[in-house]
């Protein structure tokens, strides 16, 4: 039989906005299936927090040390990663809202077998800036997990803010003990931090701001003991001093949206962070937080300041529905430093009553601009096979192209020329949908412009990831400006004899590479007259094989190949 659970985190409306409100108190525990001490501290710990089950919101990690633990080897980089947050090194550990507690009554900080009423109360009696509940939905047929976050600021928030969300198993029971330490009941085990241990960074808030934020699981493959245990604890945290202002625990009640009219701009699709196409046909991703069906709205968009244009949206979209937006493509006059500025001033009709989630602005800078190649570095995975990529000019024609690969862990290093000046998009792939690294094995890649930067690099991605680059006069291997350069002897065995002429006084760089770009000797930039000069390279410590020579005069350079064999 399906079941469906509902959990969110989020604040009644028609509450009265006061300076505090009552705090949920969160603690978090770094225990061990193996651990000695944490057998002997973790029921009276437990007793304690299940007695305050109404106070208190827990989460505890299942660290890697001291022995076996099932628990912490379902998800050791989440579990390690938050015990090494609060730079933990020894089991049982408690916290207790961001803070190693010590003190009369604790044999080491944040013993557990220190934690008492008394600390509870304190804590509790502290009200928080924020209120917070969490909304959720489980389906067990699917396997697949929704959780809506709401935080509602009473009073100005500021820092490094982080909302965290964890989803927990609330009671695991084994029938042998699962490590050496006899414990056999686990409690508010950590089984998937969302969307991972650095959680989601949010901007500062004042009194009246909210935040909605969505997260989604997908439990398949994933061991759950019972999965009507499966719950969800958020809570928003300082990440520079640990502080936690405020956390709520899984509740079956829907709540209301705050307004009637809000829609929240979530992500902007197809606006990249660097471009060389003066032109641009950005997407958005909206969903509606208020309790009215949203069937028309009014979207404004503009580059650089210009003249806005506006987009009518219609449809029916329902409380918590998203909806990804096409808009029209924009024209523009392509700058080093571009803004993209979008907003929805009119929703059914009238006025967005919550107009501070219905802008977003994203500067787009200029592409790289590289001269007549890039070169590529890619390592493959495990599953070589599902790697592929491609380079396209902007008549979308496939210039270069790579892939599927059959070896491994193979590592890939090439120079691409290109034989015109354009703007082309660089696009790696991964059918499995995963990327290329963490998973499956520690593939990379990087595409890097003609001084050896790279603009563009990675493997943690999901199907597919890229960059735009510019080629200034790109003529594959042939001479770009009469300098007439001369090479002796070719091939060389031990020094490279080089002769140019200026045509006037210029600015020269000189450099040897070899055919994938890898810069093996170069000279500084010199200020040179007009006038026939010459220069000199030793070589002989090169192996045999084929070299490129390159000498840049100002915006314009040569390359010739030359050949090293003794």
């Amino acid at each position: 039989m399906k079941r469906i659970y509902l959990l969110a985190v989020f604040m009644l409306t028609g509450l009265v906005l006061q300076a505090q409100v009552q705090r949920r108190v969160f603690i978090e525990e770094a225990t061990n299936a193996s651990c000695a001490p944490c057998a002997s501290q973790n029921p009276a710990f437990d007793a304690l927090l299940q007695a305050n089950s109404d106070k208190v919101a827990v989460v505890k990690y299942h660290w890697y040390f001291p022995g076996t633990d099932p628990m912490h080897a379902q998800n050791p980089d989440e579990n390690n990663g938050r015990v090494a947050y609060y730079g933990i090194n020894g089991v049982p550990t408690a916290i207790i809202d961001g803070v190693i507690p010590s003190g009369s009554g604790f044999g080491y900080p944040g013993a557990p077998s220190g934690f008492t009423q008394t600390l509870i109360n304190q804590y509790y009696n502290t009200p928080a800036p924020v209120e917070m509940l969490v909304y959720e939905n489980i389906d067990t047929e699917q396997n697949l997990l929704n959780a809506y976050v709401l935080i509602h600021a009473l009073a100005p928030v500021t820092g490094n803010l982080r909302v965290q969300t964890a989803v927990i198993e609330k009671h695991i029971h084994f029938n042998y003990a699962p490590g050496s330490n006899g414990e056999k009941d686990f409690y508010d085990v950590m089984k998937k931090m969302l969307p991972d241990q650095n959680g989601t960074q949010i901007v500062a808030m004042e009194a009246g701001d909210y935040i909605m934020l969505h997260q989604q699981w997908d439990f398949n493959g994933w061991t759950i003991y019972n999965e009507e245990e499966l719950s969800v604890v958020s809570w928003l945290q300082n990440n520079t001093s640990k502080t936690v202002y405020q956390s709520a625990i899984g509740t079956t009640e829907m709540f209301q949206p705050l307004y009637n009219t809000d829609v929240e701009i979530v992500e902007l699709i197809n606006v990249p962070d660097k471009s060389c196409t003066p032109s641009l046909q950005p997407g958005l991703l909206l969903r509606n937080n208020g309790s009215e069906i949203v069937t028309e709205m009014e979207i404004q968009y503009t580059m650089n300041n210009g003249m806005p244009a506006v987009f009518l949206w219609s449809g029916a979209l329902a409380f918590t529905e998203t909806v990804v937006v096409s808009l029209p493509v924009i024209a523009f006059t392509l700058e080093e430093e571009n803004l993209f500025q979008v907003s929805i001033p009119a929703v059914n009709g009238s006025d967005d009553q919550y107009m501070k989630n219905n802008n977003k602005t994203k500067t787009i800078l200029h592409a790289v601009k590289s001269e007549d190649y890039v070169r590529l570095m890619l390592r493959t995975d495990n599953k070589p096979e599902e790697i592929t990529w491609k380079i396209t000019n902007s008549e979308n024609e496939v210039i270069h192209s790579g892939g599927p690969y059959t070896q491994p862990n193979q590592m890939i290093n090439t120079m691409l020329p290109f034989d015109l000046e354009d703007c082309y998009q660089f696009t790696i792939y991964d059918a499995g949908g995963d990327g290329i690294c963490c998973e499956n094995g520690v593939g990379f890649f990087a595409l890097s412009d003609h001084t050896n930067s790279a603009f563009v690099e990675g493997g943690n991605f999901s199907d597919s990831t890229g960059a735009s680059f510019k080629i200034l006069k790109g003529v594959g291997m042939e001479t770009r400006n009469d300098i007439g350069l001369k090479i002796a002897p070719n091939p060389a065995s031990d020094r490279l004899e080089l002769g140019f002429t200026l045509s006037k006084e210029a600015t020269v760089r000189m450099a040897i590479t070899d055919l994938t770009g890898r810069v093996l000797q170069q000279e500084n930039p010199v200020s040179l007259p007009q006038g026939i000069h010459a220069a000199t390279f030793d070589v002989a410590d090169f192996p045999d094989g084929m070299y490129l020579v390159r000498i840049g005069v100002e915006d314009s350079f040569t390359i010739n190949k030359f050949l090293v064999k003794k």
